[in-house]
């Protein structure tokens, strides 16, 4: 009841009486009540026409210990990747391997022995009779690279079918006689060396009486 008479006497117009009186504590409550209404109005009223000015953003009140929102898309619409990207690591290189040493070239093989001459004073020999006469001959030779030499009578690998063991270089050898029952034959001469053998030949004739 006391409420109700308190907001009649706030609608009933003065009737001309002063109240000398200071308002009651009741009447002041209402009057700091009505007041914030139209302060909150206004705050209201402001805060629309700021909007409109703006063209309809929104607008971000900052409330006391509010938390920050979290990340959003860029005004781009490209979202944020807050991640950082782990930086790939860069291959190793592993040490190139030393070449290895070049192997030394193996030895050539040696080469085989020449015999340079090897001829005898005639190649065709004079026979007093075709029976058991014979007639010396005189051979000479040289040979290089050589180590052994052979003289052979009817053979073409003196080293096999030896008449004798020679010297390497001979001028005037003279131990091999023609036989005369013989119409030809052949003398060879054999030298071997660490390269191998190498043979030669000289054939000689009966002359013709």
């Amino acid at each position: 009841m006391t409420e109700r008479a308190d907001l009649d006497d706030l609608l009933q117009p003065n009737d001309g009486r002063e109240d000398t009186a200071s308002p009651s504590p009741t009447r002041r409550r209402s009057l700091i009540a009505v007041g914030g209404v139209l302060i909150a109005a206004g705050l209201v009223a402001g805060a629309w026409a700021v909007l409109g000015a703006g063209g309809g953003a929104p607008l971000a009140l900052a409330t006391a210990g509010a938390s920050s929102p979290a990340a959003g898309p860029t005004p781009s619409g490209t979202p944020v990747n807050s991640a950082t990207p782990a930086t790939s690591a860069s291959p190793s290189t592993a040490p190139e391997a030393a070449p290895e040493a070049a192997a030394p070239p193996a030895d050539a093989p040696a080469a085989a022995p020449t015999i340079p001459v090897f001829e005898a004073d005639t190649v065709a020999v004079s026979c007093p009779d075709e029976r058991e006469s014979t007639v010396p001959l005189t051979f000479r030779w040289s040979s290089d690279g050589a180590e052994r030499a052979w003289i052979g009578i009817a053979t073409s690998d003196a080293s096999v079918q030896p008449f004798a063991e020679v010297p390497l270089t001979a001028d005037g050898y003279a131990d091999i006689a023609y036989a005369c029952r013989d119409a030809d034959q052949v003398y060879t001469l054999t030298v071997q060396g660490s390269g191998g053998t190498t043979s030669s030949t000289v054939a000689v004739s009966r002359a013709s009486s």
